[in-house]
Order: C-alpha cells, then structure tokens, then sequence
C-alpha cells in the first residue's frame, strides 16, 4: 500500500459558524460543529448549512450500547443470501469497517448526514474517524503497486447488494454521477459479480477494503463531546467509531438528502425493510 495512505484519513475542522462551517465541507467533505443540543437543533443546522437544495431530513436511529447489542441479536439471526454472505453488524465492542450509511437502500442513501454526540462514553471509546474516499483512491493511483487497484474502482462493476436488503446493484466503487458528484461506496458485503472475471475481482474487493482499514488505522481518530455534531458528505466520505464500553454513550444519526442526491426517498425508511422505500 501506498506509505502516506494514512493521509486519506482525516480529523475534521471545527466551525465557528454557519458559513466557514458550509467552507469546510465543500472543502474537506466533512465537519464539526458545536452547540448542538437536541435532535430539533440539528435540523436548524441543516436547513441553515444547505438552504434550498434541503430536500429531506430525519432522524434515522440512535445508538447506545444496548441498542447496539440488541441490533447485532437481530442482524446476526438473520439468514445468509445464496452466494453465502451473512448479514452483519457491528456491534459495540468492536471498531467499525470504514463504511457510508444507507448502503442497505442503494441509489436511495443519503447523500449528507449529521452524527450528533449526546454524551461520549466515559471515560474514554467510542472515538471516530473519517476517510476522504475520494483522497484514498487518488493516492492508490498514486503508487505503481496500486495503480490497478485504483483503476478497478473506477471501471468496474460489483455487487453493492446487502443479504438483508433485495436490491441488486451493480455499479464501480467509484463512480461520477450524471451531476458530477463522485460517489465511492463500502460496507462489509460488498462482492464481485459473479461471472469469469469473479475470483480476481474478489481479491481487488478485498484488497480495497484492507486499504480502508490500513488508512483507518494508520490515520487520526477523534472524540466527539457531548453537544458536538459532525456533517460528511455520504457520498464522499466513509466513517465508523471505535468500541465502547459505558452504556451512557448516546449517539443520533440524521440522514440528509439534497436536491444534488441521486435519489429521495418518498416513503418511511425502514432499516428492517430496505427494499419497501420507493423514490419521489
């Protein structure tokens, strides 16, 4: 792997207001802001940072760490797909896979979103980090060792289907969107396309996904404090947290969708019944 993958890996700015804050994630694809003290607060920040082009916004889940172990009962309950791929969650005693959220509803996931942090885990866990998918994949480029790999994101076609999730859909990892906006897209089953091209696609897959992790762990991770909330471009950035163990930590995840989105749903987003969200 490239040695300054790491650098994909980001701590984002603190804004001291509204428009250095709208700078900062054009910018850098992601950014923190303080004084965020309820969900209705987020919201206002929302319709303050992206104006007009808000289309929709909600609070999609919370997380605790009961929360967190009563989901990863349920994901694992469930039954693997036919290429025997497993459902899977992470549960809150382990560091996350560099992922974007929404990935179960495909070209319907929102393209922003916000992390407010209610309360941190005390007296430490639970940190995050942020990987600019967009840096990661220039920087494979970059290397003569990973120049193929780079290309593969691009140019070809895989499965970014989910067991729990009926969709099928087939698209690079990176991808430019008919309105410019490059998407780079990961979670934990993502596979290669069935087909004769489908064992070395799966080792591409595969080393793609260790080059998150690498950057991942290689890079900064931060604390978010209670009253601080962090917006990322989805489409862009790819995130997670570290494992926690204080049951008090409290985390609100709120799902955006600009008119620049691919897609807005229409209907109730339902983690447990992805694929019954038509879009408007």
């Amino acid at each position: 792997m490239p040695t300054d993958i790491a650098k994909a890996s980001i701590v984002p700015e603190r804004a001291p207001s509204a428009d250095a804050a709208r700078r900062i994630l054009a910018r850098d694809g992601a950014v923190l802001l303080g004084g965020v003290t309820s969900g209705s607060s987020v919201i206002d920040l929302a319709k303050e940072l992206f104006g007009q082009k808000l289309a929709r916004i909600e609070q999609q889940f919370e997380t605790t760490k009961d929360i967190d172990v009563k989901e990863e009962a349920r994901i694992s309950a469930l039954p693997a797909d036919s290429r025997g791929r497993k459902p899977y969650f992470y549960g809150p005693s382990e560091r996350m896979i560099p992922h974007n959220d929404g990935f179960l509803f495909t070209t319907l996931a929102p393209d922003y979103m916000f992390l407010w942090c209610e309360r941190p885990a005390l007296p430490d866990g639970g940190e995050s980090f942020v990987i600019d998918g967009d840096a990661l994949v220039r920087l494979l480029g970059e290397s003569p060792d990973t120049a193929d790999l780079a290309r593969f994101c691009r140019e070809v076609d895989i499965d970014h289907s989910d067991p729990s999730s009926p969709h099928q859909h087939e698209a690079p990892i990176a991808r430019r969107l008919p309105n410019g906006r490059l998407q780079i897209r990961n979670h934990h089953n993502i596979a290669a396309r069935p087909g004769s091209r489908e064992d070395a696609d799966a080792r591409n897959v595969q080393r793609w996904q260790r080059a998150l992790c690498e950057s991942r762990d290689c890079g900064p991770m931060f604390r978010m404090d209670a009253g601080e909330a962090i917006c990322f471009d989805n489409y862009r950035m790819l995130h997670g947290r570290d494992s926690f163990d204080d049951p008090g930590r409290r985390v609100h995840a709120f799902w955006v969708w600009t008119t620049e989105a691919l897609a807005i749903p229409s209907g109730t987003l339902d983690l447990a019944n992805p694929g019954a969200v038509p879009a408007q």
